[in-house]
């Protein structure tokens, strides 16, 4: 068998590994860019980032590619992954919610940690479409707690389906906690799915305040579904050890990035 095109197949792997390298190293790629690094048309590196793009490396945008969220892994993988980071992000939340505050308490591991951190006596009433949440909220007898109605999601361990955007919309909250698949400054908050990401925005607009929730790993990455741009949020907590590097182009919005 004819082995003449293994040397291409090594230099065209090669690229790919070093575009995914500049890819975690910037945080965005350009394909005019990428071309000239690489002396090869934009043509093959638009092929290049299709190729990756089709693996879940990496999420093609016009002119380039961003950093893919992790948002499609199973709940059950997300939810070991960095406790150490979720806990130091469920802390700052907890010094940050006010007594007698109506919460909506978005889905994910992070907003699950919340629960545990929250200070007794703060008479708050929390509304949750997040299952393992809700499981939590039935050890904090001070917490006036509430599920959202639905269909449960196996994926992502949420509540959703009309019955869940007809609960939200009857409640007017003093502040939202939006669990986040990826942030991105020109992107904005995104979501896994279509319809995850109807409920998020219905909480925003049914909240006074709109909170964002996520360790580093989300920062700068995207997802399919656009909830939200960036500049609407208000508050954003994330890892005491995050460079302000990193957080400077969110707190140019004139979001406040509390740690």
């Amino acid at each position: 068998m004819s082995t003449t095109t293994d040397p291409d197949r090594l230099l065209l792997d090669d690229r790919r590994a070093r575009i995914l390298q500049d890819l975690q190293r910037d945080g965005r790629v350009l394909s005019t860019v990428l071309a000239r690094r690489y002396a090869v048309s934009e043509d093959a590196i638009r092929r290049d980032l299709r190729e990756l793009a089709s693996q879940h490396l990496l999420k093609r945008v016009h002119g380039g590619a961003l950093p893919v969220s992790n948002a499609f892994e199973p709940y059950a993988v997300r939810r070991v992954q960095e406790p150490r980071a979720k806990q130091d992000v469920a802390a700052a939340v907890a010094r940050w919610v006010r007594p007698n505050q109506v919460l909506f308490l978005d889905g994910g591991s992070t907003l699950t940690e919340v629960i545990a951190h929250l200070p007794a006596g703060l008479n708050l009433t929390v509304i949750t479409n997040n299952l393992h949440a809700a499981v939590a909220l039935t050890d904090r007898p001070d917490i006036h707690g509430v599920l959202l109605g639905g269909t449960i999601d196996s994926a992502s361990h949420i509540t959703s389906g009309l019955r869940a955007l007809e609960d939200i919309q009857a409640v007017r909250a003093d502040a939202c906690l939006l669990g986040v698949c990826g942030l991105h400054p020109e992107h904005g908050l995104t979501a896994a799915h279509q319809e995850e990401a109807q409920l998020k925005r219905a909480m925003v607009r049914q909240s006074a305040e709109c909170a964002v929730v996520l360790t580093r790993d989300k920062l700068g990455t995207t997802a399919p579904y656009v909830v939200l741009p960036a500049a609407d949020i208000d508050t954003l907590f994330i890892e005491p050890d995050v460079s302000g590097e990193q957080l400077a182009p969110y707190r140019q919005l004139g979001i406040q990035v509390l740690q």
